[in-house]
């Protein structure tokens, strides 16, 4: 446990030493391979499925920038769903789980087991909690519902989603 501790503290003071959160101001959104390049760190991973033009995502984003001012051990992944890549990321993570269809409203939201769809008080909360229970543990990556060939791990994990909506 003690490791865990200390390859969480050291990728929290390069972050900050070295300015960068996951995440430059102004930064779009991407494609799920950049994510899936990433080397695997001991940090907790949020996607955010979402759009540049989407009025929600961006208050989401903001909500989510002031959260990751306190918590930076969060690595937030921005992804376009417009991006047929990433869509199929999003249908495959929301069929894990239990959710059959893409929503009509933005962003979407995985952070370890919590799905969370909109914008909203409510939402703001239920990202606010999930942030917080990952910062007393390391969250499991979302990624790791994906079957290994959309780079998923085969490490037969189930995540159990909760969904907020």
């Amino acid at each position: 446990m003690n490791s865990v501790y200390y390859v969480v503290l050291a990728a929290v003071i390069l972050a900050v030493s070295f300015g960068d959160w996951g995440l430059n101001e102004g930064a779009s959104f991407g494609f799920v391979e950049d994510v899936l390049s990433q080397e695997s760190s001991e940090v907790s991973q949020l996607l955010f499925f979402g759009t540049d033009s989407c009025g929600n995502c961006q208050r989401m984003k903001a909500a989510l920038d002031e959260l990751r001012g306190v918590h930076e051990q969060i690595d937030v992944s921005y992804l376009d769903i417009r991006d047929e890549r990433n869509e199929a990321t999003l249908r495959t993570l929301l069929e894990h789980a239990g959710i059959n269809q893409i929503p009509r409203t933005y962003p979407v939201i995985f952070i370890d087991d919590a799905v969370i769809i909109g914008e909203g008080r409510i939402q703001e909360l239920e990202l606010r909690a999930a942030i917080e229970r990952c910062t007393s543990k390391i969250c499991v990556s979302p990624l790791d519902a994906l079957p290994p060939e959309m780079g998923g791990s085969d490490n037969g994990l189930a995540l159990n989603f909760d969904a907020v909506r």
